[in-house]
Order: C-alpha cells, then sequence, then structure tokens
C-alpha cells in the first residue's frame, strides 16, 4: 500500500506493550545467541518507561522488575549513546540502572557522555554556594538555569514526581538538594559520568553521541596535531575526558585562589564548543533543513583507513524511527535519537520502541526493528538494500530520504521514505510515504 502521513499517531501501541518481552526474546532465538552483536540505545532523557520498553523489546538486555538491566546471553554488548536525563520522571532511576549495569560488565558495556550528562558539570559553580545561604533561592535559580541554560524546561517539576512515586519528600528543596547530591560523590550523576567516555570504537563500529564533522577529523582538545588514525584519536579523547572530570571532582566550584576543574569538557559537551569541532553537540542533518546532510569524504576516508565502517549515533531527534544515512567508502552512519517520536503523547514517544543491532561477526549486518508511531513495524538489515539510506525525490522534487523497510528484511517489501516538511521545521516533524522496492526511478 502507499500511504503519506506524520508520524504523530499512536495507534497499536497498547497490543505491543503486552508483547514485548516475548518479542525480545523471540528476536535473541531468531538472531542466533552464540552472534556478537551490539545493541545500541541513546538519548532516554529519564524517560524510564521508554527504557523499560526498549529492554523487553530488546533481543540483547533485559530489565528485571526491580529495574536492574542485565544481558539475555554471554554474546551481547549494549552501547548508551549519552543523554541519560533532563526529559523525564525518572533521572534518578535512569543514570542509576545504566550505572549498575556497567558496572556488573565494564567490559560489555558502555556509556557516552552527551551535552545532557556534560553540561550538569556546570551546576556546583552556579547553585552549590547558593544552596549553602539560601535553599529557597537556590531552587528557584536551579529552575532557571535547567529551563533557559540546560533545555530543561521540564526537568524539576519531572524530579518532583519522581521522588513523589518513590514516596520520598518532594518539596522545592527536597528536589533541589537531588540535584546537589546528584554531583556530589556517590551521586548518581557524577557517577553516571564518572563511567562514561566520549567515544568507543567495536569492531568496525564506532558510537558517539552527535556526529564526527569534517573539522573534528582526529582533533584531540590540547594535542599539537590531528590524531592520525581513529584508534591514536580515540586514545586522546580517553585521556582527555579522564583529565578533565577527575580535575572536576577535585574542584567542582572553584575558589578564589582556584579554577573550576574541567571547564575543557564542558566546552567541549556545549553547543558549537571547540569550534564545532566536538563529537557531542553535532549531528548528521541538514542545518536549514531536516534531512540527513550526507557524511563528508574527508570523515569518510578518515573512518575507512582505520577500518570503522558503522557509526552510530543520537543527539539531534529524526523521526520515530532510527536513520541510516551512507556515506563513501561503504561508510555507514546510524542515527537513533527518536525523543519527539509522537508529540500528541505526554512523554512525546508514545508506543514507539526500536532496536539498533551492530554484528560483530560476519556477515556483520545492521539490522533496525521496532515500531513507529502508527502500529506499523520494521525489521530489516539495511545492508538487504542498497537503496536505504540514501536520498530519493518524487517525481513533483519533494526532496526525501529512504529510512528502510516497513517490515521484515526482504528486498521486495515496501520501503518507508521520510520527507521534510521545509526549512525551519522541527527535524522530527516529518511526513512519511511507502513506496515499492526497488524505488521507481527519480
Amino acid at each position: 500500500s502507499s500511504s503519506s502521513s506524520s508520524s504523530s499517531s499512536s495507534s497499536g501501541a497498547a497490543p505491543f506493550a503486552r508483547s514485548s518481552r516475548e518479542r525480545g526474546a523471540m528476536a535473541q532465538r531468531a538472531l542466533g545467541a552464540a552472534r556478537r552483536r551490539v545493541a545500541f540505545l541513546t538519548d532516554v532523557e529519564g524517560n524510564l518507561g521508554f527504557l523499560r520498553r526498549s529492554a523487553e523489546f530488546s533481543s540483547v538486555v533485559r530489565m528485571d522488575g526491580d529495574g536492574t538491566l542485565a544481558f539475555r546471553d554471554a554474546h551481547g554488548l549494549f552501547v548508551f549513546g549519552g543523554d541519560a536525563v533532563d526529559q523525564g520522571p525518572g533521572d534518578l532511576a535512569v543514570a542509576s540502572a545504566l550505572v549498575r549495569f556497567k558496572r556488573a560488565h565494564p567490559e560489555r558495556v558502555f556509556l557516552l557522555a552527551g551535552n545532557r550528562d556534560i553540561n550538569k558539570m556546570w551546576l556546583p559553580s552556579m547553585l552549590w554556594p547558593l544552596w549553602h545561604t539560601d535553599r529557597a533561592r537556590a531552587a528557584e535559580r536551579l529552575k532557571h538555569i535547567l529551563a533557559n541554560r540546560m533545555g530543561a524546561p521540564r526537568a524539576f517539576e519531572q524530579r518532583r514526581v519522581e521522588l513523589a512515586e518513590a514516596g520520598q519528600p518532594s518539596s522545592d528543596e527536597a528536589v533541589t538538594r537531588t540535584f546537589v547530591a546528584g554531583l556530589r560523590d556517590g551521586g548518581y550523576m557524577r557517577d553516571y559520568l564518572a563511567a562514561a567516555q566520549l567515544a568507543v570504537r567495536l569492531g568496525d563500529c564506532l558510537f558517539v553521541h552527535g556526529a564526527l564533522p569534517a573539522t573534528g577529523v582526529g582533533f584531540v582538545p590540547g594535542a599539537a596535531d590531528p590524531a592520525a588514525d581513529v584508534d591514536a584519536w580515540l586514545t586522546g579523547l580517553s585521556r582527555f575526558y579522564r583529565r578533565e572530570f577527575e580535575e572536576w571532582t577535585r574542584s567542582p566550584t572553584g575558589s578564589s585562589d582556584r579554577a573550576q576543574g574541567g571547564r575543557q569538557l564542558m566546552e567541549y559537551g556545549r553547543p558549537r564548543g571547540m569550534g564545532g569541532r566536538a563529537v557531542v553537540y553535532n549531528d548528521w542533518l541538514e542545518r536549514e533543513d531536516t534531512l540527513p546532510e550526507g557524511v563528508p569524504e574527508s570523515v569518510a576516508a578518515f573512518l575507512h583507513r582505520s577500518g570503522v565502517r558503522r557509526v552510530f549515533t543520537g543527539h539531534r531527534p529524526h523521526g520515530d524511527s532510527p536513520t541510516p544515512i551512507r556515506g563513501p567508502y561503504g561508510t555507514l552512519v546510524v542515527t537513533a535519537d527518536t525523543s519527539y517520536s509522537d508529540k500528541n503523547s505526554e512523554d512525546n514517544r508514545g508506543g514507539v520502541v526500536y532496536e539498533v543491532l551492530a554484528e560483530l561477526d560476519p556477515p556483520k549486518r545492521t539490522i533496525l526493528r521496532g515500531l513507529r508511531s502508527d502500529g506499523s513495524e520494521y525489521d530489516f538489515a539495511v545492508e538487504d538494500d542498497d537503496r536505504v539510506g540514501t536520498p530519493w525525490s518524487r517525481p513533483d522534487g519533494k526532496r526525501g530520504w529512504v529510512k528502510g523497510a516497513v517490515s521484515g528484511s526482504s528486498v521486495a517489501k515496501d520501503l518507508l521514505v521520510c520527507f521534510s516538511r521545509g526549512p525551519g521545521t522541527f527535524s522530527s516533524e516529518l511526513d512519511y510515504e511507502q513506496v515499492p522496492s526497488p524505488l521507481p526511478a527519480k
């Protein structure tokens, strides 16, 4: 069938929720438990319900009744792409669950630092001195900071909800106390930042929160020259992150005779930080429109020389399913932030769920599976159809992008094409159309 629709409907979500745990187990059996594969999830942003649904749906991880994440078998790996907090009533639970998972499986679980995670490092200098002298004013300042400096206008009230649901005090002072304590030794946010990193490589896969811009190839803050290859670059970024984080833990607020530590890391994680060369606050979409911009040739060449074929990211939301982007040298990018997949639902997600899988053993497929906001399912390997992850335009000239197969992995299935609503529109507000595969000529 052929249809065009927005991403706002959430029909079909209820029956899916009833069977999501079964679907995850079925997918595990179908994919083969002995095959090494990485599950990638990103931008949960404090939405515990979404994290739970994702784990139930996953073929690699599960979440137990007490909120503990665990692996379904001995062969899977898990990468969380960053932005653990800010937009849902589950910041404490989400960050803590991810950290516990990392501590239980330090060689199999990898947590990335997103901009929403890194920017919390500013709070001690902005908030702690006032907290010690006037807690009512500190609460008002925190509300202002979250809304106007951190893009999280609902975070304060969402924390109140989380505390109340846990049977804990939820006054303004109690809410503020959790933000203050969260950045002290043993706090949920400090623990997350301590466990996180800026990027990780697993086989031919690179994982970063945002994107690798052409100007950021090999860039490590403080280094005299760009790194020659991916592995040297990642080593440099790791050392930079560790050094900055440790300096911040020694001086989180600064003083009259000592500067606040970690300033370079905070700069690295902010909009246009480091002259736009960072991998945190960047994305793969057009600046003035909402379709993928493509992979710069210099970026693809840098990755290709080091044997990296696939890049997995989040940061900028794009519709209600992950978006594959093909680039030069066989490069494949998958960006998977679906945090605004259903704007008619209270949490902006509705019943949407997805799983991004990267197989590390031959044939090294990249599998995208999930449920869209209209209730339709998809389950396909990007490599099965070379039109997936490429631009396509309708005969009337309207520009689109091939997101993937509607269902199944057969090339005979319809393909899903997303269309921009025009320059200046929100990147996740797209129109969709199903077209036959192979696609008709442009």
